[in-house]
């Protein structure tokens, strides 16, 4: 009887274990569906979606979010939307999603819907779409495109948590409730222009899917070494030879996501490694739990 049992535990742990790889294949399968997408709208409109916003009258920005959205359609009614949107509002009479608003591969008719998300578990009437985990918006109350780095509520590696709640809520602290099987989509560099166009047109962008295990760092491994720039001092993620605001700042926008119900972060997290002028602090745990990373667009 014991061996019985002892073969029966290990059966179920290899079945696990096959479970979880095919849906970390699903992810994959999904995140380079957006990534084909990506690519056929750079081809055609010789830049990648940035942020999505509009402007009034008075030429001021309102509505702003990422171009890249994602669907995050929960269940049938819950308007997941409309956080984001709601002057226009973001659904149609028909209760059907304002696409022009919402997001761009969508609204131009690169995907007709997102990839679905292998670990959300809803209803045969709901639709559970892989949604873009980082959030962000330009700094309109002063009219400058830029990015406020130090505003929690502007620029989030998680939109689907609050690092502002008690309790603390990361990526890493809801990695089983809200960050598997989704995407993060980070646009890089802007494109030189002027007004409402800054920053909603972008060269390139870094494409990251999320599957089943934050202690898995294999993908990420040595991401670090292989984007560090010395000459620039930063991290050149798209090899473009210059840093914009999210390159300039990824340490600082990956690290609070790191954190642990007490604050506490990965003692290998962030730690400098290399020699001058090639010493980089190492983000590569911020990655922990990728399926794939794709940088394109150039």
């Amino acid at each position: 009887m014991l061996i019985i049992l002892i073969l029966v535990g290990i059966g179920i742990r290899q079945m696990m274990g096959v479970k979880e790889t095919a849906k970390n294949l699903e992810v994959s399968a999904g995140v380079d569906t957006i990534d084909k997408a990506l690519s056929q709208y750079k081809l055609d409109f010789g830049y990648v979606p940035g942020l999505n916003y509009e402007v009034d009258s008075n030429g001021n920005l309102f509505n702003v979010a990422p171009g890249v959205l994602g669907g995050v359609e929960t269940a049938p009614g819950q308007r997941d939307f409309q956080t984001w949107f709601t002057n226009p509002n973001a659904y149609r009479p028909d209760q059907t999603p304002e696409v022009d608003y919402i997001d761009e591969l969508i609204a131009k008719q690169y995907l007709s819907k997102y990839p679905a998300n292998p670990f959300l578990n809803v209803g045969s009437s709901a639709t559970s779409q892989m949604t873009n985990l980082f959030w962000y918006e330009v700094d309109i109350s002063q009219q400058t495109f830029q990015f406020n780095f130090n505003d929690e509520t502007m620029v989030d590696w998680d939109r689907l948590t609050d690092r502002s709640a008690t309790p603390l809520e990361t990526m890493k602290i809801s990695w089983e409730d809200a960050a598997r099987g989704n995407f993060s989509y980070i646009p890089l560099g802007p494109m030189p222009g002027t007004g409402t166009d800054y920053y909603r047109k972008c060269r390139s962008y870094i494409l990251i899917g999320w599957g089943v295990s934050r202690i898995d760092v294999t993908k990420g491994k040595g991401f670090s070494a292989r984007t560090y720039d010395g000459n620039l001092a930063g991290f050149d993620i798209d090899q473009n030879g210059k840093l914009d605001e999210f390159e300039t700042n990824i340490v600082g926008l990956s690290r609070p996501e790191q954190e642990d119900s007490s604050g506490n972060v990965p003692t290998n997290f962030g730690v400098l490694v290399g020699s001058a002028p090639q010493q980089f602090a190492d983000i590569d745990d911020a990655l922990a739990g990728a399926t794939l990373i794709r940088v394109g667009g150039e």
